[in-house]
């Protein structure tokens, strides 16, 4: 059970802990990011994402949140976002899961905050805006860390927020990652001068960091491949982009579970 000091305990970064919520970056929403924080708001999304997350619980999701929450301990969830991540559906394995939900979005916090206050009120949920490059915890204070599609949105260097999901992990802590990429196969199929652009607007998405979560440290690796999905009718920039280049994408998806020995 997260304590109501818990987040000083393990912090090691100077926060403002305003409305129970920990800023470790500024309350200020960033300016490119306040078009986005309004459409959440007015649009209800994480309303509308938890009331159909059940409907989403099929087995696959299911047997990850199990583990999750049969890890127990203290779990960080990081970008989090307006779906969530895996953090509704380790709340149906168990109400009481000890959760720190965060985004580098206050919005993103603030709104999760406000919705369970007024539904579900889970009791062992903290909240931290936060840069996962720089995460804020001490050396080995986190039992597990999750991201659904958390990992793939993150802004800046991804080999440092490797290396710092690594860090804050405790020996045997765990951190479970979903997220999507495309294949060296599927890639071959792009027109050169698309996946040009491609590469140089949106780089991550040709690589699984699974060679990268090696050399940080994880030794002990299980990599699921899911379901391929196409952003075809997706209305992300990344879509937009691939509308106007006159091709769609189709990624693979992973789920990877890597152990800190």
């Amino acid at each position: 059970m997260i304590g109501n000091n818990y987040i000083h305990e393990i912090a090691k970064d100077h926060f403002e802990m305003i409305d129970d919520i920990a800023y470790f970056v500024s309350e200020k929403e960033l300016d490119y990011n306040i078009e986005y924080a309004n459409e959440l708001v007015t649009g209800c999304w994480i309303e509308k994402n938890w009331n159909k997350h059940l409907n989403l619980m099929d087995e696959y999701i299911k047997r990850i949140a199990k583990r999750i929450a049969e890890k127990g301990g203290t779990i960080v969830e990081i970008g989090t976002g307006p779906g969530g991540g895996f953090m509704p559906f380790v709340l149906d394995e168990n109400i009481n899961a000890s959760i720190i939900i965060s985004d580098l979005c206050p919005t993103v916090v603030k709104e999760w905050k406000r919705f369970f206050e007024k539904e579900i009120n889970p009791k062992n949920i903290k909240y931290a805006v936060l840069n996962t490059c720089y995460m804020p915890f001490k050396d080995e204070t986190i039992d597990v860390v999750s991201g659904n599609g958390g990992f793939g949105n993150i802004e800046g260097d991804k080999i440092k927020a490797l290396k710092e999901i690594y860090r804050i992990l405790k020996q045997g802590g765990m951190y479970v990652i979903g997220d999507i990429y495309i294949t060296k196969e599927y890639i071959e199929k792009i027109p050169v001068n698309a996946y040009n652009i491609l590469n140089e607007r949106f780089p991550d998405i040709f690589i699984d960091y699974y060679k990268e979560s090696i050399d940080v440290g994880f030794k002990k690796i299980e990599n699921i491949t899911g379901k391929t999905w196409s952003n075809k009718n997706d209305e992300s920039t990344l879509a937009s982009l691939c509308r106007e280049l006159g091709i769609y994408l189709e990624f693979s998806t992973y789920t990877r579970y890597c152990y800190k020995d």
